[in-house]
């Protein structure tokens, strides 16, 4: 499906073209096959493609593996409140 115009303006490129009996649209050469695309409709007749492309911010952290918490009364007593107040409102269970 060969584009009717193209229009260079800075760095966007304007091209009409026609869509097939499909609904489909040929992209430019720059986008590979298979490339994830987000489509969104602004109006009946109007709709932006962008390419979307993996985040380049991502850092990797170590985190220690802890096998078994240190003995903690003062926290286990806090524990133990957060547990009775959530039990109060469940049903018991019947065995």
């Amino acid at each position: 499906m060969p584009s009717a115009k193209n229009k260079s303006t800075g760095n966007a490129r304007f091209t009409t073209t026609r869509v097939d009996a499909r609904r489909r649209v040929v992209m430019p050469a720059t986008l590979p096959p298979d490339a994830v695309v987000s489509i969104q409709q602004l109006a009946d007749d109007c709709w932006v493609v962008r390419r979307v492309r993996p985040s380049r911010n991502a850092r990797m952290i170590s985190v220690p593996v802890v096998e078994e918490l240190p003995k903690d009364a003062k926290w286990e007593k806090t524990e133990s409140a957060f547990v009775d107040a959530a039990a109060k409102g469940l049903t018991p269970i019947e065995e």
